[in-house]
């Protein structure tokens, strides 16, 4: 029986990436920009300091799209002030479980685990793509980017709690990336601005299919 994972094609990645980088995101910038930001904002992992804590859920919620802001009648800083203080209940417990974690080409988190990650936050909304682009930035080997445009893309579920959803997405994006390991890697190394991991450049690829 063949694998229903596709095989990807290496010159609509190419294509893709190159678009990716050029693209401009919402006035904030060019999408690699918007990247680079994000990867100094976590450059020390995530801060035990409340307030820059916020400007971490914040430049996520905000500038890196996790959230829309016709959602937020509060505004992007009250709810992030909300998945902060839920955070900061147990820091160093939420830390402890990121630091575990290991690269999805090797393993899928448990699910119990990815609940707790993403419990946070449910705030006001269940703010699940908010997460894993939180989630995203802090380990990029192991927590893919889960949006509209990756769950079209790839068919996911959307249904049951926040952990169930990424799990059974997770799954999913491990076998397109182990399949599709070589050409990955390949492109990440070509790629003039240099990903974290492959599964910043599968990202990258299905951000800017999932637009067309």
């Amino acid at each position: 029986m063949k694998s229903q994972v596709p095989l990807l094609d290496p010159a609509a990645c190419r294509t893709r990436i190159l678009e990716y980088n050029s693209e401009r995101y919402r006035g904030f910038g060019t999408n690699v920009e918007i990247d680079s930001r994000g990867y100094a904002v976590f450059s020390s992992g995530i801060s035990r300091d409340r307030n820059q804590l916020i400007q971490q859920v914040l430049f996520v919620g905000e500038v890196y799209g996790g959230a829309q802001a016709r959602f937020l009648p509060g505004g992007y800083k009250a709810e992030s002030e909300r998945i902060t203080g839920k955070l900061m209940i147990d820091l160093e417990g939420y830390w402890s479980l990121l630091a575990a974690s290991r690269p999805l080409v090797e393993t899928i988190p448990l699910e119990q685990s990815l609940e707790r990650l993403l419990s946070p936050f449910d705030a006001t909304k269940r703010w699940f793509v908010w997460g894993t682009k939180f989630l995203q930035f802090l380990r990029p080997d192991t927590f893919p980017i889960v949006d509209s445009r990756v769950t079209k893309v790839l068919g996911l579920d959307e249904g049951g709690s926040m952990g169930r959803r990424y799990h059974r997405a997770m799954r999913v994006i491990r076998e397109v990336v182990n399949r599709n390991f070589d050409l990955l890697e390949e492109l990440r190394i070509w790629d003039e601005r240099r990903c974290p991991s492959v599964l910043k450049v599968l990202d990258k690829v299905l951000y800017v299919q999932g637009g067309n």
